[in-house]
């Protein structure tokens, strides 16, 4: 079964940014246990993590192209 946007959504929030971020582990545990039956892997939490942060680079790298100083 795929989760679905807002599932993702809350797992990316649940990570955290900074110094205020949880381990993957940590992830799936709060995760697994507000959704029993909708349950990720560490790899879940890792390729959405991963497919978020490959967007901001891209995303940075765009700005940069554009940045002329």
């Amino acid at each position: 079964m795929s989760l679905l946007d807002t599932q993702r959504i809350e797992i990316l929030i649940l990570l955290g940014c900074g110094d205020k971020t949880r381990t993957q582990k940590q992830v799936c545990e709060i995760f697994n246990t507000k959704y029993p039956d909708r349950r990720i892997s560490q790899s879940t939490d890792s390729r959405i993590e991963n497919k978020f942060r490959k967007r901001i680079l891209d995303d940075e790298q765009k700005f940069d192209i554009l940045d002329i100083d």
